[in-house]
């Protein structure tokens, strides 16, 4: 069984499924990291390095910046990961570049409703 789960292939960080003790190797798919401190149940641990300032992606999608440089195995937490500056939560993020162009003719099975609301 895993120790971690890396919820997309283009996250840098992974998720720890139970408490992880420093020093034990600790898989995914697609790899495996030593954690360098004990990190709880739930919480994210580095899959490579990562640079201050460059933003962070779970789910593959941003969910902040390293405001310390991050080291496959660190615990990526409070203490070294922040709200990323507004100018660079706008520049795209090449590396996950994706064409919104397919995105406009996108429809699902719904309603709507009189006051202008949808439902399922």
């Amino acid at each position: 069984m895993a120790d971690l789960v890396r919820l997309h292939p283009d996250d840098d960080v992974a998720v720890a499924l139970r408490d992880l003790a420093p020093g034990t190797p600790a898989g995914y798919e697609g790899g495996t990291v030593t954690p360098r401190v004990a990190v709880p149940r739930g919480h994210k641990v580095a899959v490579h390095e990562v640079a201050v300032g460059a933003l962070v992606h779970r789910y593959g999608q941003v969910i902040g910046a390293a405001t310390a440089a991050l080291a496959p195995g660190d615990h990526v937490h409070l203490h070294n990961l922040g709200m990323p500056e507004p100018t660079s939560r706008v520049r795209p993020d090449t590396r996950r570049a994706v064409d919104p162009a397919g995105a406009a003719a996108r429809t699902f099975a719904g309603i709507r409703r009189r006051d202008g609301r949808v439902g399922t």
